[in-house]
């Protein structure tokens, strides 16, 4: 699942409501730099930029998944799933995955 300004992609057709709002901070943080091709590029290119726009997308992720689910065990699940998935190698292995945690849960 991708965004390009307000048009969210889900080439799978699976449409999470925590992951929406993953992308959806995406399209705010693209509208607030002068829009998609300028965000694309440095997102693309600045690993930093990367790490400082994905910050809040998983934090808004996570803090999404915790309204929807009281469960703690559920949510404990899940954030150690997202932080793999921020911890990966699709992200140009930017952090560590210990450190992914405690990023997403702050």
């Amino acid at each position: 699942m991708f965004c390009y300004g307000k048009v969210i992609y889900a080439p799978y057709g699976i449409v999470d409501s925590a992951l929406m709002h993953h992308e959806a901070t995406h399209s705010i943080q693209q509208e607030n730099i002068g829009g998609p091709v300028k965000w694309w590029k440095k997102y693309l290119t600045d690993k930093e930029f990367r790490l400082d726009q994905e910050i809040p997308a998983y934090q808004n992720q996570y803090k999404r998944f915790c309204e929807l689910h009281t469960d703690r065990n559920l949510r404990f699940r899940y954030l150690h799933v997202i932080a793999k998935g921020m911890a990966s190698e699709m992200y140009g292995n930017m952090v560590e995955y210990s450190q992914a945690l405690q990023l997403i849960k702050n």
